[in-house]
């Protein structure tokens, strides 16, 4: 297969996608080094929640929060995306 577009071959692709991926499981082994006790205490406080939870978020936190409240709402927490872009 032959594209003009790019000058990449198909061991380029490969070696390209293996260093992204790598990239992404060093972030997670640094993200999980900061998972701690506070952790554990926010997750009480919103299961403890007896009124409803409001997650808000700008840009691509914004969007996050919204998977973050339709994840709460499928569940069944009464739960409020307030965007604000």
């Amino acid at each position: 297969m032959s594209d003009t577009t790019t000058d990449l071959t198909h061991e380029q692709f490969i070696t390209t996608a293996i260093d992204a991926i790598n990239t992404e499981i060093s972030a997670l082994a640094l993200l999980t080094e900061q998972i701690d006790d506070r952790f554990a205490q926010a997750c009480d406080v919103i299961l403890a929640c007896q009124g409803r939870v409001v997650v808000t978020g700008m840009g691509k936190s914004g969007l996050i929060g919204r998977k973050i409240a339709a994840t709460f709402a499928l569940d069944g927490y009464a739960c409020f995306f307030y965007a604000s872009w």
